[in-house]
């Protein structure tokens, strides 16, 4: 169908959910709430934002047996290699939760000058174009490191896999990440170059 985005199991064929299109128009709409949410969130401090990466954790092992289900009924991955790449992105967050603070720290430099360092600042808004491969593992192996240092994220994610794109950003609010700060687009491919105008 033209306005929506099908879940297909590629093993039986089987169209088991239909998501609404975004348009160009309705992603361009989200850039403002997005750019408010990450703008709020370079006020938290490191210290909250590993905080919420351990949650973030939590939340994935909690729930693992029913997101490593959706990835499995969406591209057809073993179901115990799911549940091995949910396993991974806990341990993603937990390992920026334990070195985040010194990861993204000031580093001071000697140099001539009265004071040197390197500040590590953020961006704004990252765009992650992803593939189908890795649902979730390529998201937060992009997501998080992107989080932790006072960006947000907006997902396009790979087309046969639109259901792991929504679910990722519930998972990111649940664990307590502000609305908006992630979010998934699910539109055609050719609105990536008009969201980077």
């Amino acid at each position: 169908m033209e306005n929506v985005q099908e879940s297909i199991n590629p093993f039986s064929e089987r169209v088991f959910e239909e998501y609404p299109l975004q348009s160009v128009e309705q992603c361009l709409g989200l850039l403002p709430e997005v750019e408010r949410a990450q703008n709020e969130w370079t006020t938290t401090s490191i210290e909250q934002r590993t905080e919420i990466l351990e949650q973030c954790a939590s939340h994935l092992r909690k729930h693992k047996g029913d997101l490593a289900v959706l990835m499995s009924e969406e591209m057809g991955k073993l179901l115990t290699e799911s549940i091995a790449e949910v396993e991974k992105c806990a341990w993603l967050c937990e390992y920026y939760a334990e070195t985040g603070v010194e990861a993204i720290s000031p580093i001071v430099r000697p140099s001539e000058a009265k004071n040197s360092f390197i500040c590590f600042e953020p961006l704004g808004i990252v765009l992650a174009v992803m593939p189908w491969n890795f649902p979730f593992w390529q998201v937060f192996r992009c997501a998080v490191p992107n989080l932790l240092a006072g960006n947000a994220v907006l997902l396009k994610h790979a087309t046969n896999v639109p259901g792991c794109a929504l679910m990722l950003e519930h998972i990111f609010r649940d664990a307590g990440f502000p609305s908006n700060l992630f979010r998934s687009l699910l539109t055609k491919r050719d609105t990536v170059p008009e969201l980077l105008k």
